[in-house]
């Protein structure tokens, strides 16, 4: 399948599009790689591959702060 480019009025490029079928890989850089693992519906589960210094997270988590102390739930 061939992927597509979505631009603004200006031409500028903002999101690159691939289409990918169950089982098919996107590679980013040299060592992440994002894998189709199923669809149901119009839900799809992908399956990530990075290494374990590369922060992973959903757009709607908030990110996480390795400077600040960790809680640990530790009580007082």
């Amino acid at each position: 399948m061939t992927g597509g480019q979505s631009s603004t009025p200006q031409g500028r490029i903002t999101v690159l599009i691939l289409y990918r079928r169950i089982g098919e890989q996107i590679v980013i850089g040299q060592d992440i790689r994002l894998s189709v693992l199923d669809l149901r519906g119009k839900h799809i589960r992908i399956g990530i591959d990075a290494p374990l210094k590369q922060q992973v997270r959903r757009e709607e988590s908030p990110p996480i702060d390795k400077t600040s102390p960790s809680n640990d739930n530790k009580k007082s």
